[in-house]
């Protein structure tokens, strides 16, 4: 069964990804009046969002095949929930292992988030990025890609851009992985919404956990949530954190594999496994996804390294 929607070309869906990652990065150092710096990306985030919607009326396609905004089956969103929470523990192994070699901005980050009013930080952190980010790199690109029958070299791209997108090394690996994994969501339903699912929980519980740690403390969450405790810290976490991302991993295979049973397409989720493509081959990659390739990555080099020094000189 090949994917079915009537989607954007690849050569306009990068354009407009381009875009996007220019104002993103522009956008990022500017402070609008009225609006919590937090919510800066909304600069990106809306005239991309317009530039898309032109160029979707221009080619006359329709929105709701173009931008994915369709439904998907309903035990398709029950499992799309259970793909998301037992990918908690996977991600975090990711997360923690990249920490191993990386430095993290994540605890600035957070304390910088949770500086601001929870309702902010559950609107900058999850809300916004869930909406916006799904919207783009699988309603738009990867919807896009799949209309090619690449399906597996799509979801491979669009997963690489949204590591990059968080433009940190220590966000680049464990967001790629949760992309992988929403991506083959995506390409199994034909819609946006089981993604936007998943992202949520990925991003909102990470914000609970957040909000909780810097209100009651540590004592708290190690009586309460131990748990969401995972890392390296003495050998029976480090077994804890490997053996619930190996579970997490096999929950995640078998609702995947489910959800093809359910959307009716076991064939795509082979095609999806063994690679190569259906019917004619065409490419998906244009010199602008290159050029917003190189500036992701530019920006990502910068967050990682330049910044952190910089931080630790002002401290010294």
């Amino acid at each position: 069964m090949t994917f079915q929607n009537k989607a954007l070309p690849p050569k306009t869906v990068n354009l407009i990804f381009l875009i996007l990652t220019i104002l993103i990065l522009v956008g990022s150092s500017i402070n609008i009046p009225f609006i919590p710096k937090a919510w800066g990306t909304l600069i990106a985030y809306i005239p991309t969002l317009i530039i898309a919607i032109i160029l979707c009326r221009k080619k006359e396609a329709n929105f709701s095949e173009a931008f994915a905004f369709k439904g998907a089956k309903p035990l398709s969103f029950l499992l799309a929930f259970i793909i998301a929470i037992a990918a908690l523990p996977l991600v975090r192994l990711v997360s923690e292992l990249t920490g191993l070699v990386f430095p993290s901005l994540m605890q600035t980050i957070a304390g910088a988030i949770m500086g601001d009013q929870l309702i902010i930080a559950i609107i900058s952190t999850a809300v916004i990025p869930v909406i916006f980010e799904e919207f783009f790199l699988r309603g738009t690109m990867l919807n896009s890609y799949n209309t090619t029958g690449r399906y597996r070299l799509g979801i491979i791209v669009t997963a690489i851009l949204f590591g990059l997108f968080h433009m940190n090394f220590s966000q680049f690996f464990y967001a790629t992985v949760l992309g992988i994994i929403i991506g083959i969501v995506f390409t199994l339903t034909g819609s946006v919404f089981p993604g936007m699912i998943m992202h949520l929980v990925n991003n909102g519980i990470s914000i609970l956990m957040s909000a909780l740690y810097g209100t009651y403390g540590v004592e708290f969450m190690q009586e309460h949530f131990s748990f969401m405790e995972f890392g390296f810290a003495d050998t029976a976490q480090t077994i804890k954190t490997i053996i619930s991302a190996i579970i997490g991993l096999v929950i995640i295979c078998l609702c995947i594999r489910a959800m093809a049973k359910v959307e009716g397409c076991p064939d795509r989720l082979t095609r999806i496994v063994k690679g190569g493509y259906e019917g004619e081959k065409q490419k998906i990659a244009s010199p602008t996804l290159v050029i917003a390739l190189i500036l992701l990555a530019i920006g990502t080099v910068f967050v990682s390294f330049v910044i952190p020094i910089y931080l630790n000189s002002m401290q010294g």
